[in-house]
């Protein structure tokens, strides 16, 4: 940004302000690291920002930090090994329930992104009963909203069992080879599982259930100590964002 000015809504954890200046940039490239769960269309502003070289303007080191899931979310970010992962509510949730002090600065979605796809032979509700669910891991996301899927289906946890699979591409060869009865799938493997003639038995995204799907999560001394790099990534995130939506050039 040309004037390195950022107007916008209030972003949490002490982050919300309207045109703040920020300061002259330190000579020495700040090290910033992004945990990512999973490849995301939802994650589509980060690396344009980066592409873009937006976050080198600002004096960031910017890298990313391949991860699977949220369950290590807590752990990941408390020592420092990233500075800020991109992660669902329900994960920072039970992050801070087993000890970490994890807060979300932001979101890049507010609802549901996952379809649940169902292997050949598995067209029913009764028929998924018993059967097994494809997730990324234990405390994600991919997880954590098995319980709303399922509810539109007149069915509950205690009817399935979830299986941990890793990332959506491992997941959707899953269930195309029928090792799962199902699987949780997100953009861009939503839209591949589609295109194979893949059936959801409920599909989340096109419902837009409310929901803190795609957090911008960091630990709560990150915050207080390094207010303004999260500023500086913020505001060219914020800004490849609206470019990418074509409201501003």
């Amino acid at each position: 940004m040309s004037t390195h000015m950022i107007t916008r809504r209030a972003a949490g954890a002490g982050l919300a302000t309207s045109a703040i200046a920020l300061p002259a940039r330190a000579q020495t490239p700040i090290p910033f690291k992004v945990g990512i769960a999973s490849p995301s269309t939802t994650f589509l502003a980060i690396w344009m920002a980066d592409t873009a070289g937006f976050y080198k303007a600002q004096n960031l080191d910017f890298s990313l930090f391949d991860m699977v899931g949220g369950a290590e979310a807590g752990p990941t970010l408390s020592s420092g090994k990233i500075q800020l992962m991109h992660i669902g509510l329900s994960s920072v949730i039970r992050a801070n329930a087993a000890g970490a002090n994890l807060r979300a600065i932001g979101s890049l979605s507010n609802v549901i992104r996952f379809t649940l796809f169902t292997k050949e032979g598995v067209a029913t509700p009764a028929q998924l009963k018993g059967g097994t669910i494809g997730i990324s891991s234990a405390g994600s996301e991919s997880e954590a909203t098995l319980a709303v899927g399922l509810e539109k289906i007149g069915l509950t946890r205690a009817d399935i069992k979830p299986v941990e699979i890793g990332t959506g591409r491992d997941r959707l060869n899953a269930v195309r080879e029928g090792k799962v009865s199902a699987a949780s799938l997100n953009e861009p493997y939503r839209t591949q599982a589609l295109e194979l003639g893949m059936k959801p038995i409920v599909d989340l995204e096109q419902q837009r259930v409310q929901w803190v799907y795609s957090g911008l999560v960091c630990d709560a001394s990150y915050i207080k100590a390094n207010r303004d790099t999260l500023l500086r990534f913020r505001s060219e995130e914020h800004t490849s964002e609206l470019q990418s939506r074509g409201l501003i050039s």
